[in-house]
């Protein structure tokens, strides 16, 4: 008999691979893409839209504590009528989401692309100087020590 089962929390350690969905949620009527490009706290972020406007995204409800939002995430969000600076965030997107969007021409390239100068900026100025330091004259050629006097 394995001594590996039941206990509380049995099934929370079980490791599953999410299933590759072709159904990807994409905008609708007030929905527009963006990306997290500050994490305020308390489930608030500095979201940049895709119109260019740099809005306040509040995580739903229904995300919070579920769904975790990075730096520099791709998420869905909806911006509010009654306050334009304001949005919900309603989906954050993995990485083989963002790809298929890339693909299906539904987010700009210029969302991904502001991600990539960053890491090729950084690169760039990583300046490696390499100094050959000459041996020192050691004097010790002139005087020995004697253990012994010590």
């Amino acid at each position: 008999m394995p001594n590996n089962k039941g206990g509380k929390n049995y099934k929370k350690g079980k490791k599953d691979n999410k299933p590759k969905t072709s159904n990807i949620r994409k905008t609708q009527d007030t929905e527009i893409y963006g990306e997290v490009i500050k994490i305020n706290g308390n489930g608030r972020f500095t979201v940049r839209c895709t119109d260019g406007i740099e809005r306040l995204g509040i995580i739903r409800g229904k995300l919070r504590k579920r769904a975790w939002v990075n730096m520099n995430s791709i998420v869905l969000a909806d911006v509010w009528n009654f306050e334009d600076k304001k949005c919900s965030i309603i989906h954050i997107y993995d990485s083989s989401d963002i790809e298929i969007l890339l693909e299906s021409r539904e987010i700009p390239e210029t969302l991904i692309s502001n991600n990539d100068e960053l890491y090729n900026d950084f690169e760039e100025d990583i300046e490696i100087k390499t100094y050959d330091i000459p041996p020192e004259e050691s004097s010790s050629d002139d005087e020995e020590i004697d253990l012994d006097d010590i």
